[in-house]
Parts: C-alpha cells; sequence; structure tokens
C-alpha cells in the first residue's frame, strides 16, 4: 500500500482496544493505538458482535478506536478474514472495507479503513448511544 493513509484503521466492536478476544489481542500486537474516535454512522448489535452502516446525520456516531497498523500488507488480509470478506466466504458478504473520514477526538479528521456491515438491519437492535462496549461491559 502506496498511501500513508491506508495505514490506518477504525474498529468499533469486538476488536476495539479494551476489548477481550483473540482477535483484538492480536490486532494490538500488529497496530499503535491511537486513541478513540467517532464515525458518522448507526450501530448494530448483529449477534455476540456489532455492525455499522453509514449515516448522513451529524447526529449519529459510532464510538471506536483508531489504530496505525505496522504492516497493513499483512494485517489488512488477515482482518478480512476475520470479518468473512475474501474467496474463502460466499458472497454477497456481511462487511466490506472503506476508506472513510472519522474523527478523534482532539478533533482531527482522518481517513481510515472501516468495515461496513452490508446486510438489512431491520429487526436489529440499534445502540444508540454508538458505543458497543458500554453495553459489553468489557
Amino acid at each position: 500500500m502506496k498511501d500513508k493513509q491506508d495505514c490506518f484503521l477504525f474498529v468499533y466492536g469486538t476488536l476495539r482496544y479494551e476489548a477481550k478476544g483473540k482477535m483484538s489481542a492480536l490486532l494490538s500486537g500488529s497496530a499503535s493505538y491511537l486513541g478513540e474516535a467517532h464515525f458518522q454512522g448507526k450501530l448494530y448489535r448483529i449477534d455476540y458482535y456489532p455492525g455499522v452502516v453509514a449515516s448522513d446525520h451529524p447526529e449519529d456516531l459510532v464510538v471506536g478506536d483508531v489504530f496505525q497498523l505496522q504492516s497493513p500488507d499483512v494485517t489488512l488480509p488477515e482482518l478480512d478474514d476475520y470479518e468473512g470478506i475474501g474467496p474463502a466466504y460466499e458472497e454477497p458478504y456481511e462487511y466490506e472495507r472503506y476508506l472513510l473520514p472519522v474523527t478523534l477526538t482532539n478533533g482531527q479528521t482522518m481517513r481510515c479503513w472501516i468495515y461496513l456491515y452490508r446486510y438489512p438491519v431491520e429487526g436489529l437492535e440499534r445502540i444508540a448511544d454508538g458505543d458497543f462496549l458500554a453495553h459489553q461491559g468489557a
């Protein structure tokens, strides 16, 4: 990846800095934690994990964490596999990775990779405050 921005990742669920899991530990070991941020979207509980869809409404904010990936060419394919994206999985994929703007708590906006949920959200529980970990006790 040639663009410096290609090495930033925004996570909002099981990969967050304070999440307790194998993949969050893998991410913490292969990336530098830059801090909390938010994305303009709506957060839903899918199962034991969340999904985000983008929103045009400024009040729809999802809380997450930004990481700078040390080796994005290695880490992003691993994360794609974790999210069920790639030739080993049946399309349409549940998630798709996009490079979109997020805002750090200091007000700085930056473009980060984010996994957006692609399936219908009708009937899913919306997490209105946008903070998945606050509802997980993590």
